[in-house]
């Protein structure tokens, strides 16, 4: 986990692009079935920390304003 937040919105896409290009990896080889919805977990957990992410940045955005 990425604890600096000015670099975890580029982890999230760099986990995002390694998981997607492993899926595709995977996606015409039988018997990979465990493997892609491992990998599909892993999608949907990114997109919770990324919303989460975009929350965050939302609700600081209206505190910089008032006080920069």
């Amino acid at each position: 986990m990425e604890l600096d937040p000015t670099q975890r919105v580029g982890r999230i896409a760099d986990a995002r692009n390694a998981i997607l290009n492993r899926i595709e990896e995977t996606i015409t080889k039988p018997g990979k079935y465990n493997e892609r919805q491992a990998l599909s977990d892993a999608l949907n957990g990114l997109r919770v920390l990324r919303q989460q992410q975009e929350q965050r940045a939302s609700a600081v955005a209206p505190l910089r304003q008032k006080t920069g």
